[in-house]
């Protein structure tokens, strides 16, 4: 069987799924990752196929943007994320939403959930 996972361009969202990849490779399968282009190579490192899709951070990894991302946890990781990474990605993110917006009506329902959650985050005051 083919596999092929998908992923933000980011350790965080990456390396929870390299275990169940690594048992379905060992089981016989196939597997590949679609991630943005900008982390392909770190992928690829890994012993894994990496295909370029989606939103990509401007070409650049999340972790290369962020590198405190490296050192925090808990609490004080998710609080950076709220209040630094949502605020400096907000360009790029409305970049994407206005191309999701531009897709066939199926992808708009998806594009119209991003925005809806990401505005409701906002009206929150995270990422303000």
């Amino acid at each position: 069987m083919r596999l092929l996972f998908t992923c933000v361009g980011a350790a965080g969202h990456f390396h929870p799924l390299v275990q169940i990849a690594r048992t379905a490779s060992a089981a016989g399968h196939e597997v590949a990752f679609a991630t943005g282009a900008g982390y392909c190579a770190a992928i690829e490192a890994t012993g894994f196929r990496a295909f370029a899709a989606g939103f990509d951070y401007g070409g650049r990894p999340l972790d290369a943007w962020f590198p405190q991302l490296g050192t925090l946890t808990g609490d004080a990781y998710i609080r950076f994320v709220a209040r630094q990474v949502r605020v400096a990605l907000r360009p790029l993110r409305i970049a994407a939403y206005v191309a999701c917006t531009k897709l066939a009506s199926t992808d708009n329902r998806a594009a119209a959930t991003w925005a809806l959650a990401s505005s409701a985050l906002e009206r929150q005051g995270v990422g303000q």
